[in-house]
């Protein structure tokens, strides 16, 4: 494992840890499924999934708008407030449908979290070339980007349509 690689997992894995002590909702118990007692969605995924986002909104202004991506990515980046918030609706749209997400449970996680890994990479590359926060992204960086996060969870979403037509 490279230096660089280790920083990333220990990025992420800092990542976890935080949008698990982020926000506990109140609502958890009432979010859980009732058969296996278990949360339909892990309340740390609904983090990882806006972290990953938000790298690709940064990259998509900072291209737009002609801004250095640091400075757009410190704007971008969700308050506490606004990460629990975004993760209680969706908890409750998971505790709304809770035979989908207990059935994909596994793949969603592993795509979230593949894309955040994704993300995570992008924004230390981009700190490494830019150290004092002033470059601004091409077009064809942010496109690049942003098919580099996106695309875990675009494979999630072709398996998830192809799924049907298999069975």
């Amino acid at each position: 494992m490279t230096t660089s690689t280790l920083r990333i997992s220990r990025n992420v894995a800092g990542h976890l840890r935080e949008a698990q002590l982020l926000c506990r909702p109140a609502s958890v118990e009432r979010l859980r499924l009732p058969s296996a007692g278990s949360p339909a969605l892990d309340e740390r995924v609904p983090g990882l999934l806006f972290d990953s986002i938000a790298c690709v909104q940064a990259v998509i202004l900072s291209a737009s708008r002609n801004l250095p991506y640091g400075e757009v990515r410190q704007v971008i980046a969700y308050s506490k407030g606004e990460k629990c918030e975004l993760t209680r609706a969706a908890l409750a749209v998971a505790a709304k449908h809770p035979a989908f997400f207990s059935q994909h449970k596994e793949i969603l996680e592993f795509a979230v979290a593949w894309a955040r890994v994704n993300a995570a990479q992008m924004e230390q590359l981009y700190s490494l070339a830019d150290e004092r926060g002033e470059r601004v992204c091409s077009v064809r960086e942010a496109v690049g980007v942003a098919l580099i996060v996106l695309a875990p969870l675009a494979i999630l979403t072709l398996v998830l349509i192809m799924k049907p037509r298999r069975e």
